[in-house]
């Protein structure tokens, strides 16, 4: 499975990878304004499971986007 093209999902480069990382942030977001807005705690949930899955995949692309370059350069 070639794990590398969600990072390239925007084009590649480092603007991409900000804006992957940005649509994320502000997918984030969304549940908490609701949950000041409405003040439902389900929408807070939501938003934290999102938060700690975009910090997650962000520390996963970037150890894959590592190894691939050390084999690279190894190889």
């Amino acid at each position: 499975m070639n794990t590398y093209k969600y990072t390239t999902i925007f084009g590649g480069g480092r603007r991409s990878e900000l804006v992957f990382h940005g649509f994320f942030l502000l997918l984030s977001l969304v549940p908490i304004l609701g949950f000041v807005i409405h003040g439902t705690w389900d929408q807070v949930q939501l938003g934290l499971a999102v938060m700690v899955a975009f910090f997650t995949s962000r520390e996963m692309i970037r150890y894959v986007l590592e190894t691939r370059r050390g084999s690279r350069e190894e190889g």
